[in-house]
């Protein structure tokens, strides 16, 4: 019973992650004409429907992370544990949940991150709270001047 509210929570999640990319994408470029606010909310409402079939998906215990420091050109890797914080330059990242596609399916895999920024004699300020999706990273993408970060697989430990 547990498992179906997580589910249910996971595609209410996602359908309001692909409502605020969709709003975001067209309020943030007033340039963006009507086609490509069409294309860029067809493309999300596609993955939404993968998503949506969330009885397929298979919870995963921990995630690859990558993340690059625009600034240095540094890039970062980590396998994270849910629940278990990790650290890249400023920023610190707490994979929530994670989720991936069953192996005889279409590769796809969606955590939810909590990322904080905690600048030297500032208060820690959450900078993105979200789902991620590795086969569309651009769908719900932290916003930061300094690092971009993205999923890159879920894992099932053995």
């Amino acid at each position: 019973m547990q498992n179906r509210i997580l589910e249910k929570i996971f595609v209410i999640l996602c359908s309001a992650v692909v409502l605020n990319a969709s709003t975001n994408a067209t309020d943030n470029n007033s340039t963006l004409s009507a086609i490509d606010s069409f294309e860029v909310i067809e493309q999300q409402q596609d993955v939404l429907e993968d998503v949506e079939d969330i009885e397929r998906w298979v919870k995963a215990d921990q995630v690859v992370i990558e993340g690059l420091d625009k600034i240095t050109a540094r890039v970062f890797t980590a396998k994270v544990l849910i629940n278990q914080l990790v650290r890249f330059g400023t920023l610190e990242l707490y994979v929530r949940a994670a989720y991936r596609t069953p192996p005889e399916e279409v590769p796809d895999s969606a955590c939810f991150l909590e990322i904080y920024d905690c600048k030297p004699g500032e208060e820690k300020e959450m900078v993105f709270s979200g789902w991620m999706f590795a086969s569309n990273p651009a769908l719900s993408a932290l916003e930061h001047a300094v690092y971009d970060v993205w999923v890159k697989d879920a894992l099932l430990r053995h």
